[in-house]
């Protein structure tokens, strides 16, 4: 390329020299002969510059055709990288419209994402909001508790005052008490020897007065009564009469003795007993006065000291739940909440019950009751808990099973029963182990995995039946064995699979 404008420059200056010369020559023809020599010198410099332009045209000829060749090689390669360019961006222009639609649906499903996210927020803002409400009001409920926690506390210090009192007045009028029995029982005892004596006295009264008797007819026959003898049957019938007064007397004070022992000792009886229920009711306070707790471990924990009736709050309810404690020293020191209890009692309590019966719970803690599925649920379902199963057969024969995992799910899920790990330190054989991973039934909501319904077909109590068999904890009390349609469970000995029938039952569950 350099070379070519070379040669391009060069003609143009030999073409504008060869002007300037002509001109030159036509203006100076006078001059011809005088400018001979030099224009043969400027012909011979015309030749060489002929001969430089023909080479040069030569070489610029042999380059114009390396550069057409190269030229046509590059118009084959530039045509085929046009097509295949023209072949990428008609796929790249299709990529590119198929990837618009794409990413237009991507931008309306992020859109929509973005709504429900939005959505979320504002539901997540709204519950938030409540929640600190709730929040706001249990920390209230909480402070009042503690003021009436703090005022029992104050009432309980001036009770355990006046029960320090008490039982001191008690142990003095005890002390004193046991000595006026005893003085009674010396007073008894002088009492009896002097009725001893005034029976022997009145015994020889009544012969001395028979011996009279008898002198006074013998006299009358004779007619010779003397005065003295008159004045001294007289004396003596007088002595008579005062020694049989004193012995009524007697008689009576000793009646009355006896009837004061017997006071006394029904005093003491009260007293043993008011000093007894003042204890309990220490206990009792006590417990009640320490912060609310889920189950009776959680008040044993607290200083609760024998079984009976307590109050729980499960999963921190506001509203507490009446249930049986039952505390069990060996082995280990535990208490367990009781969820159901069975017994003979009058009346018995009806365990034929539809599903919102079962589902709040019904009976008495201090008989027979079903502690209520939703309670079930509030104890069990949000930890690790233990349950036993405490069973009497007929005979009077008590044996237990045990379990290391127990749990009830929500009523969303029927109260799914999980059960695990059976123990082996249980008398009676895995009587439960049928119904685990088993949803609850009732007769007027049937979800056993049997064609008809177990509950109506053993005696319409709830329960998880699973297909029936095995344990029927609700059904009727009865007095037989080998009926299925009342209280009865087979494995009551871990070789029989026979049904046995049940006369007390209890099911109760505690914390790992």
């Amino acid at each position: 390329m350099h070379k070519l404008l070379l040669i391009i420059a060069v003609v143009g200056w030999r073409v504008a020299l060869s002007s300037e010369m002509m001109q030159q020559t036509t203006g100076e023809a006078t001059f011809y002969v005088a400018g001979q020599e030099e224009l043969h010198s400027l012909l011979v410099s015309q030749l060489a510059m002929q001969s430089l332009l023909t080479n040069m045209s030569q070489d610029f000829t042999a380059h114009l055709a390396e550069y057409k060749a190269a030229t046509g090689e590059s118009k084959s390669v530039l045509a085929n990288l046009s097509q295949a360019l023209t072949a990428y961006l008609t796929k790249n222009a299709t990529a590119v419209h198929a990837n618009e639609h794409d990413v237009n649906n991507i931008n309306m499903h992020l859109l929509q994402e973005v709504e429900e996210l939005r959505q979320k927020v504002i539901m997540h803002e709204t519950q938030a909001l409540e929640m600190a409400d709730q929040l706001q009001e249990k920390e209230g409920i909480l402070q009042k508790q503690e003021e009436t926690i703090q005022t029992q506390n104050n009432t309980l210090q001036s009770y355990l005052e006046t029960r320090h009192e008490m039982e001191e007045t008690l142990q003095e009028q005890n002390l004193a008490l046991q000595q006026h029995v005893q003085s009674l029982q010396e007073q008894k005892e002088i009492t009896r020897k002097r009725e001893e004596d005034l029976k022997e006295k009145e015994e020889s009264l009544k012969l001395q007065k028979v011996m009279i008797q008898q002198q006074e007819e013998m006299l009358r026959h004779r007619g010779n009564l003397s005065q003295q003898q008159q004045q001294i049957l007289h004396q003596t019938n007088r002595e008579h009469e005062t020694l049989k007064m004193d012995f009524e007397n007697q008689a009576n004070r000793t009646r009355q003795l006896e009837e004061e022992c017997q006071s006394l000792e029904e005093a003491k009886v009260i007293l043993e007993d008011q000093l007894q229920e003042c204890r309990q009711n220490v206990t009792k306070v006590t417990v009640k006065t320490t912060s609310p707790t889920v189950d009776c471990d959680g008040l044993y924990q607290q200083g609760m000291v024998e079984s009976g009736v307590y109050t729980i709050f499960p999963a921190c309810s506001q509203i507490g739940v009446s249930v049986l404690c039952q505390i069990h020293e060996e082995p280990g020191n535990y208490a367990w909440t009781v969820i159901l209890s069975r017994r003979r009692q009058t009346p018995q309590v009806d365990f034929a019950r539809n599903w919102q019966d079962y589902k709040n719970g019904f009976g008495d803690p201090d008989g027979e009751y079903w502690l209520g599925n939703d309670n079930i649920h509030a104890l069990t379902g949000g930890g690790s808990y233990h349950l036993r199963l405490e069973a009497t057969n007929l005979e009077g024969e008590k044996r237990f099973a045990e379990w290391e995992h127990f749990s009830v799910a929500h009523e969303d899920f029927q109260y799914r029963l999980r059960l695990h790990s059976y123990s082996t330190i249980s008398t009676l054989g895995n009587v439960f182990v049928e119904i685990d991973d088993v949803t609850f039934s009732t007769d007027d909501r049937d979800s056993d995995n049997w064609s008809k319904s177990c509950s109506a077909s053993r005696g319409h109590g709830g329960w998880w039946f699973n297909r029936c068999g095995g344990v029927y904890l609700t059904s009727p009390i009865g007095n037989v064995n080998d009926d299925f349609t009342l209280m009865s469970t087979w494995y009551f000995t871990k070789s029989s699979r026979s049904y046995v029938g049940l006369s007390e039952v209890k099911l109760m569950v505690r914390r790992q």
